[in-house]
């Protein structure tokens, strides 16, 4: 994380040493957490003195198996919002950013490279829209004090429109003002272009760290994968070397012309006391389906994904399976907690500029539920919802319902059917918010 006392002017001179030290350092592994899951492992650069000698680049990506798995058990659902208050405004912003998207996108950069940016920005119609930002190309800035207040955020995108020159655009978002700057390439001099304010009253972004460590899901299996990968390849490499038969003549001569003739005819002549055979490879497949395995299981222990290739898993009963998940969960549960917290200031932001428009949504109000990903009995669900009809709002239990969305749109809708089925009897129906039994 970079840090700065709140008090420090972010300067030209400074922005171009935080620039550097991110060139230096911070790229470099997030970077290779990239590579790692989009499978450009280690494994490819093997090479062997001997040019002659078979050399396979298996790659068998176990870490973009636990960076899929986490992301579609935490956000494979859509997360709904609710409120004992009138949220309809904030809603209208989240559905109007095509919200579920952004979630998975924002929660898979998380996985990653260990944090996630969201940017807001206003749209030419004055709408409020946000977006993933590449962590490859940006910087959050916090305060060395306790709460970590965000104080910039810098990002940097090519706009040398294909022509080779390398010009980046570089912005440097405060709590007021974006600043932009050129410079060619990341280590390139910067040029001061403009600066211009915003109406968010805050740094516009909304920072989501996976873990303290600000690393991948997967940060500590990759040595893992890359022993997999090396002994799987190792192995084809080796059969590859013994896959047809060395022929072994004893107690004979022949020259190149002969053998050639031999294969071709398929004969062998050979003198008297000589002998013919094949000379095989005895390997332990055991040995290396063991090492394999044993290598696969502590890849899913580390990072506490379970294996859902495995039968064994997948065969047993609900409850079995939810004891096996405890590491998985507990993990899962750690994050969904960071992610909640970049979410509320996501909401915050939108809140700031919902008040320039006499909003008076308030942004604590406002309840984040995640539902995970695992196949459900819905009958028990049901069950668990209609007991507790009563003792707990109706926004609540319908939020633990899996295909229930948009809470707040269907309460609306279960009043308005309410109200469409009492006046088809000429009843006089006074739905109440809090009591919508009420019948006159």
């Amino acid at each position: 994380m970079f840090m700065l006392s709140k008090d420090t002017e972010l300067t030209t001179d400074l922005l171009r040493k935080i620039l550097d030290k991110f060139n230096t350092t911070e790229s470099k592994k997030r970077k290779r957490w990239k590579n790692y899951y989009d499978g450009k492992m280690d494994i490819l650069k093997k090479t062997y003195k001997d040019p002659s000698k078979p050399c396979s680049h298996i790659v068998t990506n176990l870490c973009k198996v636990v960076a899929d798995t986490y992301c579609g058990y935490i956000a494979g659902k859509p997360v709904t919002y609710t409120s004992n208050d009138n949220i309809d405004d904030i809603q209208e912003v989240i559905n109007y950013n095509d919200d579920e998207s952004q979630n998975i996108n924002w929660l898979m950069n998380a996985l990653i490279y260990g944090v996630g940016y969201e940017l807001h920005w206003i749209d030419s119609d004055a709408q409020e829209r946000y977006s993933q930002i590449n962590p490859l190309n940006a910087i959050a800035i916090h305060a060395a004090s306790l709460d970590n207040e965000l104080l910039y955020f810098i990002r940097w995108y090519d706009v040398s429109d294909f022509d080779d020159s390398d010009l980046l655009c570089v912005e440097v978002y405060d709590a007021y003002t974006k600043k932009t700057y050129h410079c060619h390439g990341l280590v390139g001099a910067l040029e001061f272009i403009s600066e211009e304010p915003h109406a968010f009253n805050d740094v516009p972004v909304s920072v989501f760290y996976l873990n303290e460590q600000e690393e991948s899901i997967f940060n500590q299996a990759m040595s893992l994968n890359d022993a997999y990968n090396e002994l799987q390849s190792s192995e084809v490499d080796d059969y590859s070397s013994f896959c047809d038969a060395y022929l072994v003549l004893i107690g004979t001569d022949a020259e190149k012309e002969d053998i050639a003739e031999m294969k071709e005819n398929r004969v062998l002549v050979l003198p008297e006391g000589a002998n013919a055979q094949y000379l095989i490879k005895q390997s332990n497949d055991t040995q290396i389906t063991n090492m394999l395995e044993n290598i696969k299981k502590n890849i899913f222990k580390v990072t506490c994904a379970p294996d859902m290739s495995d039968e064994n898993f997948m065969a047993q009963s609900g409850v079995a399976i939810k004891y096996k998940l405890v590491g998985f969960e507990n993990k899962a549960s750690a994050i969904v907690t960071n992610f909640t917290k970049a979410i509320q200031r996501r909401i915050e932001l939108i809140c700031n500029i919902l008040h320039l428009k006499a909003s008076d949504t308030v942004w604590r109000d406002v309840n984040i539920n995640f539902v995970r990903n695992l196949p459900q009995d819905l009958t028990e669900t049901i069950s668990l919802v209609n007991s507790l009809k009563g003792s707990v709002s109706d926004a609540t239990l319908l939020s633990q319902i899996p295909f229930v969305t948009d809470v707040q749109a269907e309460i609306e809708a279960v009043r308005e059917q309410k109200e469409k089925e009492a006046s088809l009897y000429n009843f006089n129906v006074n739905f109440d918010d809090n009591d919508e039994s009420n019948v006159e």
